[in-house]
């Protein structure tokens, strides 16, 4: 997924909504350490960690300073400019590929997908070539984490829900909609001070899919003195069963099912869940 048009303004949202990297790192990094080889000896030397879809490397940058050597994978070249902007961390390596894509030049040690990031591929094949691109650079034994919206998430807690962001920088309405069969578009009406020497500016980016925006308009109003972004994203959610099935056929075993930022066991009237997966046999 292009997510170039969004990159200006992540990090501030991730902000305004009360996203802490850190501990989001310290949870991440836990559950690698109480179900991987690490849990006792802690990380190794040069051990090496996946961050898929790692936008602009706040978690990546964490996750460093805890003791990983990361490389952070996204799609968006303009995020992982951000990312390299604000990497001050030999221990980082930020590379552009669609996860779908995955090619290493070597094997990894443990990997993570954060924030939802499965739920924004297109359909269950796509999840499954995830998990054999991620089997297939794990060493044995290694660990993957994920976390995944839930279709009661979707269903129940997103649906028609509106949020509004304020602050000097940005104003953003935030709206939900969901389409059925676990999908859900994410509207961004996003008003901005950035850039506008020349008056109001309106970028208008439609996605017809979850994979790419093939659509980008511009008008231009010297009245007001801000820039709108409009921004549609869409997510899918699944069965967890599902999602259990896929792990296990692609060579992972399920250590354990957490409800999001916790250790408690996991369900599907959960908003979020997290995987922790163990790689088995190269698939």
């Amino acid at each position: 997924m292009e997510y170039d048009s969004f990159s200006d303004f992540y990090d501030e949202l991730m902000k305004e909504v009360g996203l802490d990297y850190l501990d989001l790192a310290k949870y991440y990094d836990g559950l690698i350490h109480k179900f991987g080889a690490f849990a006792e000896s802690g990380i190794s030397k040069d051990a090496i960690l996946l961050d898929l879809g790692c936008g602009t490397g706040s978690l990546s940058l964490e996750l460093a300073k805890l003791g990983w050597d990361v490389i952070g994978i996204d799609s968006s070249s303009q995020m992982l400019s951000k990312a390299i902007i604000k990497s001050t961390n030999q221990r980082t390596t930020f590379i552009q590929q669609d996860m779908c894509e995955l090619d290493l030049f070597g094997t990894i040690d443990a990997a993570i997908c954060a924030l939802d990031g499965l739920n924004h591929l297109q359909n269950l094949d796509e999840i499954r070539t995830v998990l054999q691109k991620v089997a297939l650079f794990m060493n044995a034994g290694g660990i993957f984490v994920f976390d995944i919206n839930t279709l009661y998430k979707h269903e129940v807690t997103l649906d028609g829900h509106t949020l509004v962001i304020e602050n000097d920088n940005i104003y953003c309405v935030w709206q939900n909609f969901y389409c059925g069969d676990g999908e859900i578009d994410i509207v961004l009406d996003i008003f901005s001070t950035q850039n506008t020497k020349e008056g109001y500016t309106r970028h208008n980016s439609t996605q017809n899919n979850a994979a790419d925006y093939t659509q980008h308009n511009s008008t231009k109003n010297t009245k007001e003195g801000y820039t709108r972004h409009n921004i549609e994203i869409t997510e899918k959610a699944y069965d967890l069963n599902i999602i259990e099935n896929l792990c296990k056929q692609t060579g992972f075993e399920i250590c354990a099912c957490y409800d999001f930022m916790t250790h408690t066991p996991g369900n599907e009237t959960n908003e979020k869940v997290v995987f922790i997966c163990k790689r088995t046999n190269r698939v």
